[in-house]
């Protein structure tokens, strides 16, 4: 008898679909924003900036954080276990950052949503969920 194991392959929750998603809208949404702030061009409103220059670092930032959150949709639609704590810690990092962006006097509504919201959906789910922390074996 042949003593290789041979694995099923891992059924994927629905739920990290749906993360998946909500992970892509948020990445496409951060890559438009670095692309705007990058080349200085704001539709009114979007950003708030109070009196800090915008520019390259910002724009840096959000291209950096869009294109992460996309390779960590992919990791986490082939239920690899780095991209189930990369996505863990990076909502925790957005939930952090976004608690001192809402203190601040030019707070934009949106990052509420974007930057708090949907990260602390995400961290809550992926902490409490049995079925999804055995899909990848954590």
């Amino acid at each position: 008898m042949d003593n290789t194991r041979i694995r099923a392959p891992r059924e994927r929750p629905v739920g990290v679909t749906i993360i998946a998603v909500l992970l892509g809208v948020e990445g496409v949404f951060e890559i438009i924003l670095g692309i705007l702030a990058l080349t200085n061009i704001f539709p009114r409103g979007l950003i708030s900036t109070g009196n800090s220059p915008v520019g390259g670092y910002l724009g840096a930032t959000y291209l950096i954080a869009g294109l992460i959150k996309l390779l960590l949709i992919w990791g986490l639609l082939r239920l690899k276990r780095w991209a189930w704590v990369a996505t863990i810690l990076f909502a925790g990092l957005s939930i952090v950052t976004s608690c001192f962006a809402i203190s601040q006097s030019h707070f934009v509504l949106w990052t509420l949503l974007f930057d708090m919201v949907i990260p602390a959906v995400i961290w809550i789910y992926f902490i409490l969920n049995d079925d999804l922390r055995s899909a990848f074996r954590a």
